[in-house]
């Protein structure tokens, strides 16, 4: 974990009561939040590196003043995806950051692991403001 730490964000996993995998074609869902969850603690930087350090699934860097590209490890994706959309979305407004990831979500189970990685995604902004 960082010693000073700007940001800690705990983002849970989800189950579908009703529903999988119809919600993007207008059916009905029940979606409903779980006790398991994603923690990132974010810490910002006064340069444009930016480096994510998963507990479980290792650390890759990038720099977010250069054109971010398509991972071949999947799950570092997620985190570039909601970058991408900030930068595009926000322009000039993220810079470098640190972020370490721990997930009680198990992978691939059903409950929305990367769901969770991405909402916590957003609060690099608040990051930056402070």
């Amino acid at each position: 974990m960082f010693k000073s730490q700007n940001v800690v964000v705990k983002s849970p996993g989800r189950i579908n009561l009703i529903g999988e995998h119809i919600d993007y074609n207008g059916g009905h869902v029940l979606p409903a939040a779980i006790d398991r969850k994603v923690t990132m603690w974010f810490r910002k930087k006064d340069n444009s590196l930016c480096k994510v350090n998963s507990e479980d699934e290792g650390a890759f860097t990038f720099d977010i003043n250069r054109p971010l590209q398509i991972s071949d490890t999947h799950w570092e994706n997620y985190v570039l995806g909601v970058v991408d959309g900030i930068v595009k979305a926000r322009p000039g407004k993220l810079g470098g950051f640190d972020c370490v990831i721990s997930s009680e979500l198990p992978i691939g189970a059903g409950i929305s692991s990367s769901a969770a990685l991405e909402c916590g995604g957003p609060k690099l902004l608040v990051v930056r403001t402070l």
